[in-house]
C-alpha cells in the first residue's frame, strides 16, 4: 500500500518538523472521538486483497496562535489561553492490521473538501484589498464585529473541515507515499514553498490519534 509506517511518520515528523510536537502541547485540545469503526474488504485490489479497519475519528481543538490567540480577550483583559475560537477535523485512518508497524494504511486530517480561495467578504473579518480602499474606517470596524469567521483559513477550517495544514503541506507527500486516503486534489507536484522537500509528515491532530489509539492499546507497536 504505501512505504512507510506510523511508527516511522512519527519520528520523521519528530526529526524534521519537529514544531508539530510543540504545537500538540501549545494547543488546547478539547476531545478526540471514534465516531466510526468500520470493517472493508479491499479484495477489488488483484495484488493486495485484504480486509481494512477504517477509523473516523473527530479531533476538537482551541488554537492558540495568530489570529486566533493574541494575549487579550474580546474585552483587552491578559488571558493565557483562548476558547473562542476552535476547530473541528474528522481524521480518517484505513489500516489493515491494528499496528503501528504496518506499512498499509491511509489517512486523511479533516475533509475531502475543496478549499475556498475567497470566500464572501460579509464571511470573514479580514478585508480583502479592493474593499479596503473604498470603505471607510468605521464601516471596516463594523464588518469586522460583524463577520463569523477571522479570515480565509478560519472560514475554510470551521466551514468546509478542512485542516490547511494538512492539505498545503501534506496532501501531496501522502499522495506521493501512497498514504493518502480520498482524492488527491491539490497537485502533483510537491509543495514548493510549504515542503519543498516533500517530506511526509504528521500534523499535530494525526499525532494526536494516533497517540490516542496507541495508548488505548488498539494500536500494538509489534
Amino acid at each position: 500500500m504505501g512505504d512507510i509506517t506510523l511508527k516511522q511518520l512519527l519520528k520523521q515528523t519528530y526529526a524534521y518538523v519537529e514544531n508539530r510536537y510543540e504545537y500538540r502541547k501549545r494547543d488546547v485540545v478539547k476531545r478526540i472521538i471514534i465516531k466510526k469503526v468500520q470493517e472493508i474488504n479491499r479484495h477489488d485490489i488483484p495484488k493486495n486483497p485484504r480486509t481494512y479497519t477504517k477509523y473516523i475519528i473527530e479531533s476538537k481543538s482551541y488554537p492558540q496562535y495568530p489570529p486566533y490567540y493574541t494575549g487579550k480577550d474580546s474585552r483587552g483583559r491578559s488571558i493565557q489561553y483562548q476558547r473562542t475560537h476552535s476547530h473541528f477535523y474528522d481524521i480518517v485512518l484505513e489500516i489493515d492490521r491494528l499496528s503501528l508497524n504496518t506499512f498499509n494504511w491511509k489517512g486523511r486530517i479533516g475533509s475531502g473538501r475543496v478549499w475556498v480561495k475567497s470566500p464572501s467578504q460579509n464571511k470573514i473579518k479580514t478585508i480583502y484589498p479592493k474593499n479596503r480602499k473604498r470603505w471607510s474606517k468605521e464601516r471596516i470596524e463594523k464588518h469586522k464585529k460583524k463577520a463569523p469567521y477571522l479570515d480565509v483559513g478560519d472560514y475554510n477550517s470551521q466551514v468546509k473541515g478542512i485542516n490547511g495544514d494538512f492539505i498545503f503541506r501534506c496532501a501531496y507527500a501522502w499522495h506521493f507515499h501512497d498514504h493518502l486516503w480520498g482524492r488527491n486534489y491539490y497537485g502533483n507536484v510537491p509543495a514548493r514553498k510549504m515542503n519543498p522537500l516533500n517530506i511526509m509528515f504528521a500534523p499535530k491532530h494525526f499525532i494526536n490519534v494516533v497517540d490516542l489509539l496507541a495508548r488505548q492499546g488498539i494500536l500494538k507497536n509489534d
